[in-house]
């Protein structure tokens, strides 16, 4: 069962991520949810996130298959602001699971 977890984010910390701290406001962000959170949240580290674009490249696969994928909740993401992330660890699940999108059906050409 998952617990909703409310966070109180500072405006420094909203500040630094606008400045270009990114990686480094998302794992604050994270590492305040392992301190909010009902059950223990094991934070993400800087350098572990990849952009959408980044994890279809390395799964092979195109960029609106992702996020098809992650519209259906079938891979998991880091949500900050608009902007969304794929942990590296959930790339190389997926990879080891041998999650591959379907094939196309064959269309029959018509004269």
């Amino acid at each position: 069962m998952r617990v909703p977890v409310v966070l109180e984010i500072s405006d420094e910390l909203v500040g630094e991520a606008l400045r270009g701290g990114i990686a480094r406001a998302v794992r604050e962000v994270l590492e305040e949810v392992g301190r909010q959170a009902a059950g223990p949240v094991r934070p993400l580290e800087t350098g572990k996130l990849l952009s959408v674009r980044e994890a279809a490249a390395r799964m092979g696969i195109r960029q609106v298959t992702m996020r098809l994928w992650i519209a259906r909740k079938r891979v998991a993401v880091v949500r900050m602001g608009r902007r969304v992330f794929v942990a590296r660890e959930e790339v190389a699940r997926l990879k080891a699971q041998g999650v591959r999108p379907r094939k196309r059906r064959a269309t029959k050409k018509t004269k």
